[in-house]
């Protein structure tokens, strides 16, 4: 089994019962593990005390793989036994909880407005109070003129808004930064890291799930109109659905963007109405690792055949979420998938249950 480490306020804990791992594309990841519930020990009462949020790190075979916050201290008591239920999540997972510090003490405050900045600038900014760094990858294309968050609003909330204009999705690095990326597009940018075939192992359960009212057939931004420029809207088409008869529109407004930029907007909402409507799970994958001995990680690409789960030829599917689990006996590994370009405004070159384009 892999060698996990973990680090509960820079010192080793070693009596877990379990853990599980949640990396994610789009997400900041979560970890979960359970220990025994040792309530005469004062060492113990110390490191699991509530609301005290201390830092808690994660190891796997000596690389850093996680950096965060643990939030949740539950005990539980049942006929088995005592034990704790712990929960944390990478250290910008607070900018979920957080509005921008207004009025704070000290008297440092956060900028509630943003004028001509990038959305790096503004990230920036709205992290320096909670000492989080901001990591970019890709390309995070024009500032904006003008951005405003309420005061009342969380900040991570706020930022997902942006990202989303700019065809970006926000999580975290490893090493607990804040990351603003592009999604794999697939079509051969990058090697699938497993070919996943149905009867084969290390495969053994698939999970297609369909969400049909979040397809569309057209969708559309609308800029509004604002002093000195005017607004505008833009259609983007379904190529999958479009050329049928189901006529299913949808529009949104884009207050943050002009109207250049309700293009972007309309294609990079229709690549994530792709991730929404169709996902398949796998299951119960017994390495963590795949052929070339590297750690499953969100954001790669793998492909997979199975008619029971309507995949009917060979696909291109994105790891949009990867859960490692481990306990004293077994050794785990499970995937959320979606649609290649889902979250780079890409429609896809064909649909898994299809035969042709």
């Amino acid at each position: 089994m892999e060698k996990v480490n973990l680090l509960i306020d820079g010192r080793t804990f070693a009596n877990w019962m379990d853990i599980e791992i949640r990396l994610s594309l789009d997400r900041f990841d979560a970890v979960r593990f359970t220990a025994s519930f040792e309530p005469a020990r004062a060492e113990f009462r110390k490191i699991f005390e509530p609301f005290t949020f201390k830092p808690i790190k994660v190891l796997v075979g000596g690389s850093a793989i996680f950096n965060g916050t643990m939030v949740c201290v539950d005990p539980r008591v049942d006929a088995s036994g005592s034990t704790v239920e712990i929960q944390a999540y990478s250290r910008p997972g607070v900018l979920c909880d957080c509005t921008p510090g207004v009025g704070v003490v000290p008297s440092e405050t956060t900028p509630t407005e943003f004028t001509k900045l990038s959305l790096l600038q503004i990230a920036k900014q709205l992290c320096e109070l909670f000492n989080i760094e901001v990591e970019l990858q890709g390309d995070q294309g024009p500032v904006f003129n003008r951005v405003a968050i309420k005061p009342d609003e969380d900040i991570h909330s706020f930022l997902v808004t942006l990202a989303k204009q700019r065809n970006l999705v926000m999580t975290n690095t490893p090493d607990g930064k804040l990351l603003f990326w592009s999604s794999n597009p697939g079509g051969g940018v990058s090697l699938p890291v497993v070919q996943f075939v149905e009867g084969v192992p290390p495969l053994t359960k698939v999970t297609p799930t369909f969400s049909p009212q979040s397809y569309y057939s057209q969708i559309t931004a609308i800029a509004p109109t604002k002093v000195g420029k005017p607004g505008g809207r833009s259609t983007y088409l379904n190529p999958m659905l479009h050329r049928t008869h189901a006529f299913r529109p949808n529009s949104f407004r884009c207050d943050d963007t002009d109207r250049a930029g309700a293009r972007q907007a309309a294609k990079a909402r229709m690549g994530r109405m792709f991730a929404n409507a169709v996902s398949y799970t796998i299951d119960d994958v017994p390495t963590w690792r795949d052929s070339d001995r590297k750690l499953w990680t969100p954001n790669t690409i793998m492909t997979l055949l199975a008619p029971s789960a309507m995949v009917y030829a060979e696909s291109e599917l994105l790891i949009r979420e990867v859960a490692l689990k481990q306990t004293a006996e077994s050794e785990t590994a499970s995937f959320e998938l979606v649609l290649p370009g889902a979250f780079s405004g890409e429609a896809p070159v064909r649909l898994p249950w299809r035969e042709g384009a």
